[in-house]
């Protein structure tokens, strides 16, 4: 059985378009797994009991932990020293969170990669090392919406139709194609840039 990657990620558009990313690199044998705050603990509780040798990689993207999910984590990791865990995020943390985030670091299957200057989405697509310029287009919009630059021309049009299409890609990731993947992020590309278009035109 080939190796299997697992990505846990917010369920919201940062978190998803994390996933795009995922899903652009290994294209084949991902478990997507999607969460709200409130569930993080849940998940993680599913996470622990789902993970088997066959799997390589674990992903956690756009997700703020908490000290006690953390600790969580730490169980997760210790119990399963073969499989990589990358944690990827952009959100501020607590002191006491930043005392376990060093402690993790010290474990060789832990990397973690964080940055408040930027989306989750745009970590991931750095990290991942990718060139697919259609996903770049899509998660620089992402990264507008994503961190409120509203002074951005395109702040506007990335709203609703990107949660939209998040929404519709939360259902159906688990039979996310590659074909699917590029016609999403095209549609939503041209949609935007079209609507961006029109608007100016308004404006003269």
């Amino acid at each position: 059985m080939e190796n299997k990657i697992l990505s846990l990620s917010h369920n919201d558009l940062d978190g998803i378009s994390c996933q795009l990313a995922i899903f652009e690199k290994y294209k084949k044998n991902i478990n997507f797994f999607n969460t709200s705050y409130n569930d993080i603990e849940k998940k993680l509780k599913i996470l622990e009991d789902v993970i088997t040798i066959n799997f390589k990689k674990i992903f956690i993207t756009d997700l703020y932990f908490k000290k006690n999910n953390f600790q969580q984590l730490e169980k997760i990791i210790k119990l399963n020293p073969n499989i990589k865990f990358i944690y990827i995020d952009h959100h501020e943390y607590e002191e006491s969170e930043k005392e376990i985030i060093k402690k993790l670091k010290k474990y060789s299957n832990f990397i973690f990669i964080h940055s408040l200057k930027v989306s989750a989405s745009k970590l991931t697509f750095l990290a991942l090392k990718l060139k697919n310029l259609d996903l770049k287009k899509l998660i620089e919009l992402v990264d507008i919406y994503d961190l409120w630059k509203e002074n951005n021309r395109l702040f506007m049009m990335a709203d609703a139709r990107l949660n939209d299409a998040t929404n519709e890609i939360d259902k159906n990731i688990q039979e996310f194609s590659d074909d699917k993947f590029k016609h999403f992020v095209n549609i939503v590309i041209e949609e935007i840039l079209e609507r961006n278009k029109k608007r100016n035109i308004r404006k003269l």
